[in-house]
């Protein structure tokens, strides 16, 4: 509602078994974003890390409800398990929650640091008169943040593509291998 650049659900996760001895730092991610979402996760996960000095952590897809149902990049955090013995005490504790909140700040602070690039300027717009069009498109960066080329991702009706990204003019390049058959086709840039 509130045009929000991004969405952080936080959470600490339970363990059902008995002895209550697992604890691991997890970071989900949109399943659906392996662009800014994954970039996000690794973010904050980077200084959950550091902060929190969990070896068992790792940084994994999700496809749950909230994090689905974002239009922009969305992570959710698991820092630590509840359940554990140790932990059920900490938790409660006003300075073990400033550290968790700051490490979620400071990887959010990390992700916007690196800049929010935008695509603009699509060509072609609309539909197309030919199979197999050249599709264009310029990434513009933020603050000056350069474009690493082996982030740029083109997926054509869900499959990636070889596309190319001319660093020196920003521009993607995109032309079918093959023609395209007749329809509606879904190009997605990130």
């Amino acid at each position: 509602e509130h045009g929000a650049e991004l969405f952080v659900s936080l959470h600490h996760n339970a363990d059902v078994l008995p002895g209550k001895k697992r604890n691991s730092l997890e970071t989900y991610f949109k399943m659906s974003d392996f662009g800014p979402s994954l970039d996000l996760a690794q973010c904050v996960h980077k200084q959950l890390a550091l902060s929190l000095h969990q070896p068992e952590n790792s940084v994994l897809p999700g496809n749950y409800h909230v994090l689905r149902e974002f239009p922009g990049p969305a992570v959710l955090g698991e820092p630590s398990y509840i359940s554990h013995e140790d932990n059920s005490f900490k938790l409660g504790l006003a300075p073990m929650q400033r550290i968790e909140a700051q490490a979620y700040f400071l990887g959010i602070a990390e992700y916007f640091s690196e800049g929010v690039p935008k695509i603009e300027d699509i060509q072609p717009a609309d539909s197309v008169p030919t199979a197999q069009p050249l599709v264009t498109a310029r990434v513009a960066a933020d603050r000056g943040v350069p474009i690493d080329p082996g982030s740029v991702e083109v997926r054509l009706d869900g499959k990636t593509v070889g596309a190319v990204f001319d660093p020196a003019s920003s521009q993607i390049n995109y032309l079918p291998e093959q023609p395209l058959n007749n329809g509606i086709h879904r190009l997605r840039f990130s």
